[in-house]
């Protein structure tokens, strides 16, 4: 079975991979995925040349602040990002869910829609927090201002596709309830 487990920065997708994780569940988490791909010299390369050599450090590595604030406050250079890093970034996930076939996979993806890979997906997991909630974990999360953190909130959309909401505003303890709840209901023992 294959689950997308998707949701706006700072709602508790990482939170709530970690106890499915923890239940047995094969995680793919898509933002290790992206790390992967963008240390490759060939996308390095790309984005030097799309966005500039700011974006890589002295020692040849992405940039990734540099970049964000770049990105994150235009549409278009996110677009631009997005075209070179999705394809690839969408090929491992595929490739590594593949390798698990006959597991519960979970594909931990914060653009799921975007990305296509929601029609891979016996059906979707949406964690959700309101949007203080959310700025605060990003701040605390990745060392931002609220300014930076609210810039991160706004360049996403939401997913757009049929899912099962699982509200994330409260503690870790209702999650993982929360969860539980939901996959028994669709027939998974976790």
């Amino acid at each position: 079975m294959i689950i997308g487990l998707t949701g706006l920065t700072g709602a508790g997708k990482s939170t709530a991979a970690d106890f499915l994780r923890r239940r047995g569940c094969h995680v793919i988490d898509a933002d290790k995925v992206s790390r992967r791909v963008t240390d490759r010299p060939d996308i390095l390369e790309k984005i030097k040349t799309t966005f500039g050599a700011e974006c890589i450090n002295a020692d040849g590595g992405l940039n990734r602040r540099v970049l964000g604030q770049i990105v994150f406050n235009d549409a278009e250079k996110l677009r631009l990002l997005n075209a070179i890093t999705h394809p690839p970034i969408t090929a491992e996930i595929l490739a590594e869910t593949k390798s698990h076939e006959g597991e519960t996979v979970i594909l931990d993806v914060p653009l799921l829609k975007e990305s296509g890979l929601d029609k891979v997906c016996d059906f979707v997991l949406r964690i959700t927090a309101p949007e203080d909630v959310r700025a605060g974990r990003i701040m605390a999360r990745d060392g931002l201002s609220l300014e930076e953190a609210r810039a991160r909130i706004s360049s996403q959309a939401p997913f757009g596709g049929p899912c099962i909401d699982i509200d994330n505003s409260a503690s870790e303890e209702e999650l993982e309830t929360r969860l539980t709840e939901v996959l028994c209901g669709q027939g998974l023992k976790i």
